[in-house]
Parts: C-alpha cells; sequence; structure tokens
C-alpha cells in the first residue's frame, strides 16, 4: 500500500467544493463528541461545568444571562437532563449580546432543532456572532458564504471569514483553508494551515501533514517526521493515523506490527483499516492466513464504502485459480475462478466460461458457459466467444444475426485477425445481414494481411 509521490492525498481524500456546508458542520461534531469541548458550539466554561443543575435552573430563573446559556447549552445535549432543543431555543432568543448563545442559536435554526429550519435566520445570527468576535460564527459564516447557505454564494467573502476564523486560532477553520489550498495546489500553503490546525490538535491536519513529509509535497521528504505525524493522528482519535502507522511498519517489514495498527483503526470502524486487517488476514501477512476472517472484514470494508476492499477477493481467488490451473488441479482452479467471478473479476468470468464450454474441471455445459461469457463481455475475448456461440449454435439455436452483432462489438474494440475474418465471412455470406460481398472481401483480405491463415481463399 504506497501513494504515488505526486498524490500524497488519494487515499484522504481532500472536500470537493460542492460538499453541503451540513456535512462539513457535522464532521467537526462526529470528530470529537458532545463531551469533548466542541470547537464550533464551545464547552461550558470551568465554572459553570460544576454548578449543579437545581443551583443551575434556580439562577437561570433569576435572569442570570450565563446562567441560561449554561442551562441552554445542556438542554441542547441533553447533560444532566433530557435533550430537549425547543427549551434550548426559548432560553437563548432573549440574548443578543453574547457571541454563545448567537452561536448556539444559529445552529438550532440551521439544522432545524426546536425551530424550523432556517438558514437565512442560521447566517444573521453567525453574522452577530462573528461581529462581536466569535472565531466559531466567523467558521460557520465563511461557510455559508462558501456554499450560499442563507446568504448569496461568493467565495472570496466566504474565505476572508475563514481567514478571520484561523487567525483567531479557530483550527477547523485552519484545516479547511489547506483543503482550499490543495484544491488550487498550493501544497506549500496548504501545510501552512494543516500544521497550523494539526498543532491545534486537529487529528486530520496531522494526517495530512504527515502524507506531506512521506512524499515531499510542500516540503522534504522525511519519513521519520512522517511517522511522527501520524502518531499524534492517531493519538487524537483519528483512526487513519493507525492504518498509516501500520503501513509505516509493514514497509519497514515489521508486519506483526503492522497488523496491530491495522486491527485498531479496524475496531474503530475505519474502512480503510479493515481493508488492510483483511489483506493482511488473507495473504498471511504478520499473522496466520485466515480466509474467513479476511473475507468478513474485506467485506465489511466494502459495505461501509471502501470499494477497492473486494478487489483483494478479486484478485487472490484469481490468482488461486490460476495456481490450481497450472498444476492441472482443474476441479480446484474452476472453484478459485467461479468466486473470483462471483466478485466481478471479468477473466475470471471469461475462463470459467471456456472451462464450461470445454469441460475444464467441470461437465460441460454450453448454457453456463454463455452466462458466465456474458459476465465479462467487457472483454474482448467474451465477445469473440459469446459470437461463437451464437453462430455455431452451442448451447442455443444457431442465431447469424447476434453472431455478426457480437463479432462487430469485439472488432470495435480490437481489430484482430479472426474478428475480421468472421465479420468478412457473415457479410460475404449474408449471415446474419444482407449479403455485401464488397464489404466482406474487405475484411477477408484485412485478415489475411494480418494472419495468413484467415482468408487465404479470397486474395
Amino acid at each position: 500500500m504506497t501513494i504515488p509521490p505526486s498524490k500524497p492525498f488519494a487515499l484522504v481524500p481532500i472536500k470537493p467544493s460542492a460538499l453541503l456546508l451540513r456535512e462539513v458542520i457535522e464532521s467537526s461534531l462526529i470528530e470529537r463528541g458532545a463531551f469533548q469541548g466542541l470547537d464550533l458550539l464551545g464547552p461550558p466554561d470551568d465554572f459553570w461545568r460544576n454548578v449543579p443543575l437545581s443551583d443551575l435552573k434556580r439562577m437561570a430563573t433569576g435572569g442570570n444571562v450565563d446562567a441560561q446559556m449554561e442551562l441552554a447549552w445542556r438542554y441542547y445535549h441533553g447533560i444532566d437532563l433530557p435533550q430537549d432543543y425547543a427549551k434550548t431555543v426559548r432560553l437563548l432568543t432573549p440574548i443578543t449580546d453574547r457571541p454563545r448563545a448567537l452561536n448556539l442559536l444559529a445552529w438550532c435554526h440551521f439544522f432545524g432543532r426546536g425551530v424550523s429550519d432556517d438558514p437565512v435566520a442560521a447566517a444573521r445570527l453567525w453574522q452577530a456572532a462573528a461581529e462581536q468576535g466569535s472565531e466559531k460564527a466567523m467558521f460557520c459564516l465563511g461557510l455559508c458564504h462558501t456554499f450560499g447557505f442563507g446568504v448569496p454564494r461568493q467565495l472570496s467573502v466566504g474565505l476572508d471569514w475563514t481567514v478571520k476564523a484561523a487567525e483567531k486560532g479557530n483550527r477547523e477553520a485552519a484545516f479547511e483553508l489547506g483543503e482550499h489550498h490543495a484544491l488550487a495546489q498550493d501544497i506549500r500553503e496548504a501545510l501552512r494551515w494543516w500544521r497550523q490546525a494539526a498543532r491545534q490538535g486537529h487529528a486530520r491536519a496531522r494526517l495530512k501533514v504527515g502524507h506531506c513529509y512521506r512524499c515531499g509535497e510542500g516540503v522534504a521528504e522525511d519519513k521519520s517526521l512522517a511517522f511522527s505525524w501520524y502518531a499524534r493522528a492517531s493519538e487524537a482519535g483519528d483512526p487513519q493515523g493507525d492504518v498509516w502507522l501500520g503501513e509505516c511498519h509493514e514497509m519497514s517489514g515489521d508486519f506483526a506490527k503492522a497488523v496491530d495498527y491495522y486491527r485498531r483503526a479496524a475496531l474503530a470502524g475505519d474502512v480503510h483499516g479493515q481493508a488492510e486487517l483483511g489483506r493482511c488476514l488473507l495473504y498471511g501477512t504478520g499473522i496466520p492466513a485466515d480466509l474467513d476472517q479476511a473475507e468478513s472484514w474485506l467485506r465489511k470494508s466494502a459495505e461501509g464504502g471502501w470499494t477497492s476492499a473486494l478487489g483483494e477477493l478479486e484478485r487472490y481467488w484469481f490468482s488461486e485459480g490460476e495456481r490450481h490451473f497450472h498444476g492441472e488441479n482443474f476441479a480446484e482452479a474452476v472453484d478459485g475462478y467461479r468466486k473470483a467471478a462471483c466478485l466481478g473479476h471479468r477473466r475470471a468470468a471469461l475462463i470459467l466460461g471456456e472451462c464450461y464450454r470445454d469441460a475444464v474441471g467441470v461437465a460441460q455445459d454450453f448454457n453456463e458457459a454463455a452466462r458466465w461469457f456474458r459476465k465479462a463481455t467487457g472483454l474482448f475475448d467474451a465477445k469473440i466467444a459469446l459470437a461463437d456461440m451464437y453462430y455455431f449454435g452451442w448451447g442455443m439455436a444457431c442465431n447469424y444475426r447476434e453472431a455478426l452483432r457480437w463479432y462487430e462489438q469485439a472488432l470495435d474494440q480490437h481489430e484482430e485477425a479472426y474478428a475480421m475474418y468472421s465479420v468478412g465471412f457473415c457479410y460475404f455470406y449474408g449471415q446474419g445481414t444482407r449479403r455485401d460481398a464488397k464489404v466482406g472481401l474487405k475484411w477477408l483480405r484485412r485478415a489475411h494481411a494480418m494472419d495468413p491463415q484467415y482468408g487465404d481463399d479470397y486474395g
């Protein structure tokens, strides 16, 4: 598992510019969780965190604004009392001069929590909080302008607010500026902002910095520093850090240690880590091979969105089929090809069709042969094989029209002598089409010129 030097971010995708604001904001919540002091919502300060709920309610009822904000925050997150967005909104709506209150109320309006969703109202509240100096609101307002939520879409205005938020210490804003500059192919500037976010504890930014050092993008290549940043990403709670620590250990030959890190990421739910653990179990890399466990992890990874995970199984079973075939263990070869073909391996499907057609390792069955050839028709050879079955009537009624259709499709894909000869023969004798000796001779002669065994009677 490696990253091409010119593309260090391929396995940790940069967010496309069309990503919804909702996804950007929610990702920040998911990354840390409600009890770890969310950057965007702001944690309760030390004093109010320790105030008993009964005292807090009494002070809020008595008009203490700070108590009202803390109580609203607890209702929003369901801390010490049932979650109740409507009460959060009622408590915060009268407060117009506190950024923390404006920011949380904006969230309620944006997501429709305790009030109808209203991105215009949310943007207005974030604007007010930003003007009062809230870096959290500056970041959210920047996203609103960037994606056009509640305000006209203005990328330059969005960028300005994001820069202001980052300069005031908002790590989410710094990370997004890194993404922005990476999309613009300015890796040095991207790295500058990722470093700022990373130093503030942003887990995914630490991973990006690690990739830069690993591949020498925007900075001199330094594998030891890359390893250090991956470790810091892992410490910050990003399982992708464990995946890349595993990759570093695997590349250095410490396969057992690599498996330990892949397993940590896999158990944390990271689909990339699940795929790497499955691969190690499949081939016995750093751990005894276990096909059942390997398939379980690889399928789990694919179901989670890491679609290339099943490719490992495809390649494994195809190689098993090839190994047994060349060892003349044809029944075992058919089993390997079948498993690979069922996962979508087209070459395996083609060979499996040939085994059924030619009774190699399995009883001859033309219907099964045709079924597998159809699954492989993206391949030239499968088109030819299926065309031959229609032409010669193997397991089906002879159908020259279908045969010619497949011969022509094969010829469109690759100008090969047998395909030229077959198309020419059909046109010359009017099989599957109106007879056209001129077109037929053209293809027959071209076939003979490419391979003298074809079309020698039509020169």
